[in-house]
Formats: C-alpha cells, structure tokens, sequence
C-alpha cells in the first residue's frame, strides 16, 4: 500500500516538469503569435489595415478580421464606402455570383462564357446582327455584365410604368380571389402569388418551393453542405425544373415584364448554352427581381394603423399619386427598409489598392455590414432601435444620407427598388382601403436579427389577424 503511494507520488514528480515544460512551450508560442500578428506586424506595415482583435481601435478606421485562410477588411467610416462603389476596377462582386452559380451546378463552360469580356465572336445562329450582345454592346462587355443592364432597362422608365399597370391589374385580381388566412404573413404571402407569371403555375407547389428557397438562399452564399440545410437544394431543383419549362414557353406568353426573361434566354441560346444553364440563369433573375418583397410587405402592414389616401373613392389607384405624393407611406417605406434589411457591402479585390490610405492586397474580402449605420443613433437619433416612421417626416433628406443604404449601392444597388416599392405601395393600399384588418393578437413579432440575410430579415412569430371585406 506504502509502496503504491511512493511510486505515485514519484511518477507525478516525474510528470510534472514535462507538463510545465509543455505548457510553458505552448504559452510562449500563443504569447510570441499574438506579438507578431497583433503588435509586430501591424508595426512594421501600418499602410495595412490593423487585425483584429487589438486595444483601443481608431473608431472609422478599416480594421482586418481573420476567417481561416481568408483575409476580411471590415470598413466603418461611409467615406470608405463611397471610395469602395468607385473603384470598380480593383473591387467586384463577381466571385460571389460566380460562387453563387457552382452551387446552383451551372456548367463551368457557361460560367466562362457569360463572364468573358469580348463575346461578340461567341454569338452564332442566322440572327447574329440582331443580338443586343453584338449590336448595343460597343465596350464589349462580358454578357452578365450586359444582362443587368438589360435588367436595370426593364426596371425603369416607360417599361417600368408597363410593368406597373400590368402590377396593378394583377394585385386587383389577387384581391378578389385569395382565400384569406388568418396568418399575417401567408396572407401576403397569398396575395402575392401575383409576382408569378401564370405559366410557372404548373406546378402547383411552385411558390412553396420559391419561399423555401428565398428563406434558406443565405446558406449557399455561406456554402452550406448539401446534407446541412434541409430542404433548401431539393426546393432549388425543383424551381429549376419549372423554369426549364417556362423557358420553353416563353414565346406565347403575354406578360409585359417577361421581356428581360425572353431577351435573356434567347441571347444565351446564340452563345449555344446548353438548356438547364438557361434555367439557372432565369431562376436567378427571377429571384432577384421577387426578392424580400413580401417580408417588406409584412413589416409595413404591421406598422400601419390607418389606410393610405392614395384611393379614389372608385376604389381605383393612382400609382403617381402612390410612389411619389404620399408622405406618410413613404416614411414607413424607409423606416421599414432601416430597421428590417440587414444588407452588407462585400467585393474582393482583384488587384492591390487602397482605401483610406490602407493597402488592400489582391484576394483580399472588403465588407461593410450596413445595419450598423441603420441602428447608429448618431445617424438617426436616441431612438434608432425603434419604429418611428416620423423621423423621415420632420427630416426630408434623411432617406439621402451617407449611412442609409437598406438597398445596396454602386453597380449592386438592387435594379428592383422600383418595382418593388410599386409593388409593396399598391398590394398595402388596397389591403388597407378594400378590408378591415382587426388585430387578434396585438404583439408585434420580434424581428430574427440572428439568421444571416441577404436583404430583408424575416419575423420570429407572426402576427394573427381576421380579415374582412368592406362594403365600399
């Protein structure tokens, strides 16, 4: 027993040197990397921006945030922002598209193609004068380039006025036939079954698949495993499988708004893409142009207390008098938009540049997470973290200044912005003037501000309403 106890005890005496030998070689090592990483380093290239963490960083300036083998450069100062938008040269968003596209399983013959600069040569079939790739396209851009102009050409102007006309009949006719539920949130989301050409109805669980996907899209651009996310993949194979089919039919379908749709699948075939890559294409534009519109909807439906004026007495809309002369729903347009969209500023660089004065090396990842110019109480007063559309009422320019970007900016600011705002402007107008919308239960829903997203952030909870048509 005796004898037990000294061996014990030696064999801890023993022990014990070598674990202090290791813990003071681990230490060393920990205390020597944070020296160099955070100390040394940053000392001896200060035109590089400081990593994180370090004491007392200087509030505005670029600061550098690690993620494996990723080099992040976090921007805080607005100015930093403006300089970023500008430099297109050595700043894109591409990578992220084309990452986007690989998740999507787009060939990487297509993905070559649409990014290549000069494609004109590419272009075949007898119609080769009449593409829009070889005759408006004298800089020579590559096709996805030339395609978001063409987006941004559909999303404005006289076109934008068609697609609104056309916006409204469809809400009326949303109106007249949705079954309502007494669920805030797919109420809308019923209503809004509008934003679907007629022709992806053929598959009845379309919109199911469509919302599913919208919800989960963030975690492709986190590369989630395919095993990881649910059924986020299985809904993208199916919105495919529609589009496919849609695509087939373009040429007999009557909606104003299909143009950039049609456009877009008939230049790609004369670059000889096979079918399914056309699909991925639309389905993304599809997405994009439908994005967070009825999240947006459901926020600003759940802040409204009193109807819009915008209505004749007919029950009719002026869409004019809708977008552009009503004050009060534009302030809860922009408050919306501040308090709900966690919108970021992301490009890597492909060159070596600068932004304030700090160098940003090729590969580098510059991002700027707008929320935190939203909630900024310097920005928008003592009050920011709360709802108060009035804020936009007494300033007039606040929905102009430096710090509110709820909807992106440079050649990333969403081509949507207008449809959606006629979107959500005329289906909350009539919601309001056509029903009575009583309250059941009275709490508003707290918003998930701890889900990733790529716009609009969605509620926790919903908001239970009974629904009740006037007599006008």
């Amino acid at each position: 027993m005796l004898g037990s106890t000294v061996d014990t005890t030696v064999n801890q005496w023993s022990l014990n040197p070598l674990v202090s030998l290791a813990t003071s070689i681990c230490t060393g090592s920990y205390l020597l990397w944070r020296l160099w990483s955070f100390t040394v380093k940053p000392w001896l290239r200060p035109d590089e921006p400081k990593p994180l963490p370090y004491w007392n960083p200087f509030l505005g300036e670029p600061f550098t945030l690690r993620l494996g083998s990723k080099k992040m450069i976090i921007l805080t100062d607005n100015r930093d922002i403006a300089t970023t938008w500008r430099d297109t040269a050595a700043l894109t968003f591409d990578p992220f598209v084309q990452q986007f596209m690989i998740t999507l399983d787009i060939s990487k013959k297509t993905q070559e193609t649409l990014f290549r600069e000069n494609s004109t040569s590419m272009v075949q079939g007898e119609n080769k004068s009449a593409s829009l790739l070889v005759k408006e396209n004298p800089m020579h851009h590559a096709f996805y380039h030339l395609q978001m102009e063409w987006v941004k050409q559909q999303l404005s102007g006289n076109m934008l006025a068609d697609i609104g006309d056309n916006l409204l009949g469809y809400i009326n006719q949303s109106l007249r036939l949705a079954r309502f539920s007494t669920n805030l949130h797919s109420l809308i989301n019923t209503l809004l079954k509008i934003r679907v050409p007629e022709t992806l109805g053929v598959d009845p669980r379309f919109l199911e698949y469509y919302f599913g996907f919208e919800e989960a899209a963030w975690k492709m651009f986190y590369q989630y495993p395919r095993l990881l996310p649910g059924d986020l993949y299985g809904a993208a194979k199916s919105i495919l499988s529609t589009m496919t089919n849609f695509n087939d039919i373009l040429q007999t379908d009557g909606l104003d708004m299909v143009w950039m749709f049609r456009t877009i699948e008939l230049e790609m075939r004369q670059l000889d893409l096979p079918s399914r890559d056309i699909a991925i294409m639309s389905s993304m534009l599809f997405w994009g142009s439908n994005n967070n519109a009825h999240t947006i909807c459901f926020w600003t439906i759940s802040h409204i207390i009193t109807s819009s004026k915008a209505c004749s007495p007919s029950g009719s809309v002026d869409l004019t008098i809708l977008t552009n002369h009503c004050p009060q729903l534009d302030a809860i347009w922009h408050e919306v938009l501040r308090l709900y969209t966690a919108v970021s500023l992301i490009r890597i660089a492909i060159q070596k540049t600068s932004i304030n004065s700090k160098a940003i090396n090729k590969g580098d990842q510059v991002m700027s997470p707008f929320r935190q110019f939203q909630l900024n109480r310097e920005l928008f007063g003592s009050d920011a973290t709360e709802f108060h559309p009035e804020r936009f009422l007494k300033d007039k320019k606040l929905a102009n200044q430096k710090g509110y970007h709820p909807l992106g900016g440079g050649n990333t600011y969403r081509p949507g912005r207008f449809l959606a705002k006629q979107e959500v402007y005329t289906l909350v107008a009539l919601m309001l003037y056509r029903f009575d919308i009583d309250v059941e239960d009275g709490s508003l829903p707290t918003v998930n501000a701890a889900e990733p997203s790529l716009g609009a952030m969605r509620p926790i909870g919903n908001i239970r309403v009974k629904v009740s048509e006037r007599k006008l």
